[in-house]
């Protein structure tokens, strides 16, 4: 009977061909978890029958347009089909044109699912196929609505906007039905209508080209985004008599159907080119307060009626600082999530801190709040009542849908005792959610966090802005936010769960946080513009096709607000124009990529060899075409282009690397001058091998130093070719940092090998001396340094082997937080790194003026979010300093520097203090007693006394502090400088003494009392009269209750030596964790055993869990050990991190005891460890005090016991426990009795 139903009528004509807009989604189906598994052969195909596909794009699962460049671009294949997919899970959308009647099939793998078009009518169309996927194809629910408008998206205040609609009505058989549209115009953010139009008019159905109609809206005169929403429905115009039996077939099977309809919701802008209406007056008085609180919490008292869930959970590495993966729970919509957070609530009413981080993660507390007016600026603040401000990790969660970070910030600051009043902390936000869900994270590896009340205000305005005197003649040096990573701009709003999203809102809210900072400049990525992504698939790709560009609309405002733009250009992978993939075998056989000496593209990811001038020229065009966009005025274009050095083709790579035939004749033709080299034949299958054994051996320097002349000499055309091109516009380079890539792990090696940092950037074909000088446009430098605090990425930041190269270069700066950002990932994850106690939020800016007298500092936003009151302290003096280098006021070796900086009539003093004492600083002005002086710093007041020869200025610098002031005339002077620190520092010389001899008498674990003195032990009585002590940290382990004590009973030196008695076998004296001594070590100790031949074994284990495990065990020979036996074993192998922990264990292998006394354990960490000591002594008795400080907190030194932190105090190691802590299960604060 089908076939007879689907035979045209006696009147039907060939059906035209329609258009529409599907969605297919493949994923798992319920109940089924996909594994990691390979793509499907031939991946996800899509192909129509009796048409074609006009266009596919992949789609984002969160199904944000931003992400459609990162992904894989759906391809034609042969036949009309096309590969949308390769994933095992993913989403796509594609524009297709065919008759009514055809149908559309989805291949994937050798599974096939056809489906008639005509059944999309009824709604989203889902089956299971093999290997437990689910597909799914749906119609856009928008895509019966199309829209269109001329220009950008954006209207002057009071426009009117022709804006033409069509409506693509789908139907079995092309009839007519009457439709009825209403439009209305209202703000993005509320109800109130302000432009509306409705029509009734008869349209085709199954109309190719549907009829648009041309509506005039009328534009609001205050600036802002609003919304443009489209409702229409429509019904048949009564059955046709040509009507075909399908059609009938069809009314009869869907009788007395309501009459069916579409929404669609576009966002349009108004942006006035001179700037938003000023505000209203001030209020009077008894208006609304500026402030108000509209949620508040009390995070440290017992649980309310609000529930408060809480837990542990780990980080993504043993190391507490890594990002942290939110609880999935957490990010549940506010109508379930009751439910959910009720079963991870705290379990009674008592109060209590967040733990400290330990081997089951980190401790965590959340709590919702409430948003009354989303979309306005507020302000988040936290009390600290007892713990550690800096190990603080705050969140503000957008839950839902389109899940999203409003907040990832760390807390800041010294020590808060208990007993004191709380510390507050304070963070400007413009949260776009109604219930945002506030989490606090513990990192403290050592101490609990106990938090006070959370409040939330909402603000009458934006944040006040920074107040910076005004700029010297040369506007003043710069201070730039870097936004690159993917979540940096969700803080500053903007963004719908259910609608069009508000780019106006978010880049004004960015504009006024930039404001508030004391940031003159933004760095952001040089990303593909979303507009056309939106409006792809014929307009209806997304739901907002006409929606101005977001990155359009920041531009504007930015350049509105005089902020300087600065595009950085991720090269990472990217195929650079003209030249075949760096992952091609093209490109390897021309040797367009980096080859080794088997003459194969290194391993890893492929990158082009920047050595050749192919990729030179390439490499130019495509940075030239980043700062090209034709669409924006020219007002709005950046201003400056930013090029990490190190990623992609932008360094030569490895020195072993890189010596194609046509780069290697180069070398030798320029470098060698026509002596002999080997490896010169193109066609001697050997000479990658000859030319690697000959440019790591006896040509080495010439090797390097040629690389090197070459990179300088490309980076500075290119600056002139910038300047050539895009007047005005200046090219800043980025030193690498300490990432995962070459540059990483070429200055862990040289860190390995004790070699001077700066070897590392040579080995990779940057060296800033071989750089050409001149007259010319010259690239700003900056120096690339990480954001942690502790370890070698922080010994490098500070590294005067790094610094000095800078120095030769006029315009000069620091990239603070050079780390790639994170990708968006899912579950959300906590990334913003912190910056340590006080001064460590100050130490990188006030470094950056005193050794390098930067003109530049970029902050990342992930390293800004945990120190933006120290941005704030340094921004107000560093800006207001002309961009021209000062000149030194004498030769100062303390550490605390002054420069004379000259400016036309004016003499500006900038003041660094690059130790982490406190210091007073003074010295005698020279300058006519009439000039003023003005203060541009705006902290501790600076101090003014009459003096002889002129006047003496007195100045107190915090740790790391800054200081600036300007003189009002020309030629000022500063002589008789003199520096008063404060007692801190030789308290702080005492403990690197202190370290240096324990490490002398025991090694990595000289903290652990390994001579076993009763002093560093508790008192315990014992039946046999014998002095026995508890041994700090030691722990028993075996069957038969074996025990562990500091006895008094014949120790080898000293009054102690340690005691295992084993009623059974076998059993364990195991230690406290300790610091890994270095990749190998030798350990010593002295051993007595009863009886005398008692079988022993010892064990060196890593923590459960280490990235890099550890099991190292040696069965001692038999012999008669009744006296003090010495041993010596070598341990090899050990784990280089300084973040490593390992456990010693004597295991006694029969019944008996065991006495240990004078234990040691010594490696290369430990010998490196004693050398930075000793360094650091000698640098603070010649006075330099700024190398004693960096010296004493070596990574080497931290690794050898905890960080030796200023002013004498020594914070453990990860791990690790204090000397003379006893482990118990009692709560704190409880007394033995």
């Amino acid at each position: 009977m089908l076939p007879w139903l689907l035979q045209a009528g006696p009147a039907q004509a060939e059906t035209p061909p329609i258009r529409l807009t599907v969605e297919v989604n493949w994923r798992a189906a319920p109940g089924v978890i996909l594994g990691p598994r390979a793509p499907a052969p031939g991946g996800v195909v899509l192909e129509v029958t009796e048409g074609r596909v006009v266009q596919a794009l992949a789609w984002p699962e969160d199904d944000d347009p931003t992400g459609v460049p990162s992904l894989p671009s759906p391809e034609p294949l042969p036949g009309g089909a096309w590969r949308i997919g390769s994933e095992p899970v993913g989403k796509a959308r594609a524009r297709i044109e065919a008759p009514i009647q055809a149908s559309m099939t989805v291949r994937l793998g050798s599974s096939r699912w056809t489906i008639p078009l005509l059944s999309l009518l009824d709604g989203p169309q889902a089956t299971p196929v093999d290997g437990g996927t689910m597909i799914e194809v749906r119609r856009l629910p928008w895509d019966a609505i199309e829209v269109h408008v001329p220009g950008d998206g954006t209207a002057t205040p009071g426009a009117v906007v022709p804006v033409t609609v069509g409506v693509n009505v789908l139907a079995p058989e092309p009839t007519q039905v009457d439709l009825s549209l209403s439009v209305r115009l209202r703000p993005i953010r509320g109800d109130r209508v302000l432009w509306e139009d409705s029509r009734r008019v008869v349209v085709p159905t199954n109309a190719g080209q549907p009829p648009g109609l041309i509506l005039p809206v009328q534009m609001p005169d205050e600036e802002g985004t609003y919304v443009l929403e489209l409702a229409t429905t429509w019904a048949p115009r009564g059955p046709q008599a040509d009507s075909s039996r399908l059609g009938r077939w069809w009314r009869r099977l869907r009788p007395q159907q309501p009459p069916d309809g579409s929404v669609r919701r576009v966002s349009l802008t108004v942006l006035s080119r001179s700037g938003p209406s000023p505000p209203g007056s001030a209020p009077e008085s008894g208006a609304e307060p500026a402030e108000v609180v509209v949620d508040a919490v009390g995070l440290g008292r017992a649980r309310g009626i609000r529930p408060r869930p809480e837990g542990r959970a780990p980080a993504d590495l043993p190391d507490p600082e890594s990002p942290w993966a939110v609880p999935i729970e957490l990010l549940v919509d506010p109508p379930r999530r009751d439910r959910h957070w009720t079963l991870l609530s705290r379990v009674g009413t008592d109060s209590r801190p967040l733990r400290e981080a330990g081997p089951e993660g980190l401790s965590w507390t959340a709590a919702p709040l409430k948003v009354a007016h989303p979309n306005r600026p507020h302000r988040l603040d936290l009390e600290i009542l007892d713990g550690e401000p800096s190990a603080l990790s705050v969140a503000l969660i957008a839950p839902g849908v389109r899940p999203r970070l409003l907040l990832d910030a760390r807390g800041s600051g010294g020590r808060v005792e208990g007993a004191g009043p709380p510390r507050v902390l304070s963070w400007p936000i413009w949260p776009d959610a109604s219930e945002p869900v506030l989490v606090v994270v513990n990192r403290s590896p050592d101490r609990p966090l106990a938090l006070g009340d959370a409040s939330l205000v909402e603000l009458a305005g934006e944040p006040a802005p920074l107040k910076v005197s005004d700029p010297p003649p040369d506007g003043g040096r710069a201070v730039a936010l870097r936004l690159t990573g993917p979540g940096d701009l969700d803080r500053f709003g903007g963004l719908s769960d259910d609608g069009p999203d508000d780019p106006l809102s978010r880049a004004s809210h960015l504009a006024s946080y930039l404001d508030w900072l004391g940031a003159s400049a933004v760095v952001v990525p040089d990303s593909p513009a979303d507009r056309p992504i939106r409006s792809a698939l014929e307009g209806q790709a997304d739901e907002d096709p006409i929606g101005p560009d977001r990155d359009g609309v920041l531009r504007s405002i930015l350049d509105r607000q005089g902020v300087e733009l600065i595009l950085e250009v991720d090269l990472e992978g990217v195929s650079l124009p003209g030249l075949p993939p760096p992952g091609s075998y093209e490109a390897e056989a021309r040797g367009l990529v980096r080859l080794d000496g088997t003459g194969r593209a290194e391993a890893g990811t492929p990158s082009y060899n920047l050595l050749r001038p192919e990729v030179q020229r390439a490499l130019t065009r495509h940075l030239l075409a980043a700062l090209e966009d034709e669409g924006a005025p020219a007002s709005s274009r950046p201003d400056g282009l930013l090029v990490r050095l190190g990623t992609g083709p932008t360094l030569p790579g490895r020195a072993d690397t890189g010596f194609d035939d046509e780069t290697y004749r180069r070398f030798v033709a320029e470098a060698i001058k026509g002596a002999s080299a080997p490896g010169l034949d193109p066609t001697d299958p050997a000479r990658f091998a000859s030319r690697l054994e000959y440019l790591t051996g006896p040509a080495s320097v010439p090797w390097l130093s040629w690389r090197s002349r070459q990179v300088g000499e490309y980076y500075s055309g290119l600056a002139s070719r910038i300047a050539e091109a895009r007047p005005g516009v200046r090219l800043l380079v980025a030193t690498p940092g300490l990432d995962d890539g070459p540059a990483g792990a070429e200055a862990r090696r040289v860190d390995r090998e004790g070699l001077s940092p700066e070897a590392a950037w040579r080995s990779l074909g940057l060296d800033l001396d071989d750089w050409p000088r001149g007259d010319g446009p010259a690239p700003i430098v900056l120096r690339g340094v990480g954001a942690r605090p502790v370890g070698l990425e922080h010994d490098l930041a500070s590294h005067p082997a790094l610094d000095a190269p800078l120095l030769d270069h006029s315009t000069r700066g620091v990239l603070l937080g050079i780390e790639d950002a994170a990708p968006r990932s899912s579950p959300l994850k906590l990334s913003a790194r912190g910056v340590g106690p006080d001064p460590g939020a100050d130490e990188p800016f006030g470094h950056a003026l005193a050794a390098l007298d930067a003109s530049w500092v970029v902050v990342s936003s992930p390293t800004a979010s945990g120190a933006e009151q120290a941005v704030r302290r340094f921004s107000r003096a560093f800006r207001a300093l002309p961009s021209s280098p000062g000149v030194p006021a004498g030769a100062s070796t303390s550490g605390v520097l002054a420069r004379e900086i000259s400016a036309g009539e004016d003499t500006y003093i900038a003041i660094a203090n690059d130790t982490p004492f406190a210091v007073e600083f003074s010295a005698l002005l020279a300058a006519p007693a009439s000039a003023p002086i003005v203060d541009l710093a705006g902290g501790t007041p600076l101090r003014v006394e009459a003096a002889s020869g002129g006047r003496r200025v007195s100045v107190d610098l915090g740790p790391f502090g800054v200081a600036a002031f300007r003189v009002g005339a020309p030629g000022a002077h500063l002589g008789a400088v003199s520096t008063t620190f404060d007692p801190a520092r030789e308290e702080h010389r005492k403990e690197i003494a202190r370290r240096l001899q324990e490490l002398a008498s025991g090694g990595s674990i000289a903290r652990l009392n390994p001579g076993f003195e009763p002093e560093a032990a508790l008192r315990r009585a014992a039946s046999d009269g014998e002095d026995s002590w508890t041994a700090a940290g030691w722990t028993a382990e075996g069957a038969g209750g074996p025990s562990v004590a500091i006895v008094s009973d014949r120790p080898r030196t000293g009054r102690g030596s340690l005691l295992l008695i084993a009623p059974e076998a076998p059993a364990a004296a195991s230690s406290p964790s300790f610091a890994a001594p270095g990749p190998a070590a030798t350990l010593r100790a002295f051993l007595r055993t009863e009886p005398p031949d008692a079988s022993v074994r010892i064990r060196i284990d890593s923590e459960p869990g280490a990235s890099e495990p550890v099991r190292l065990a040696a069965d001692l020979p038999r012999a008669d050990r009744r006296n003090w036996s010495p041993l010596a074993l070598r341990a090899p192998g050990l784990p280089t991190g300084s973040s490593s922990s390992l456990r010693l264990r004597f295991e006694l292998r029969s019944p008996g005891k065991l006495w240990v006394d004078d234990l040691s354990l010594v490696g290369q960490g430990l010998a490196q460890a004693r050398s930075c000591l000793t360094a650091a002594l000698q640098a603070y008795d010649e006075g330099r005090y700024a190398d004693f400080a960096r010296l004493s907190r070596s990574h080497w030194v931290e690794a050898s016991g905890g960080p030796i932190l200023p002013g004498g105090a020594t914070s453990p190691s990860p791990g690790s426990a204090p000397a003379g802590a006893i482990a118990t299960d009692l709560p704190e604060r409880a007394r033995l009795r």
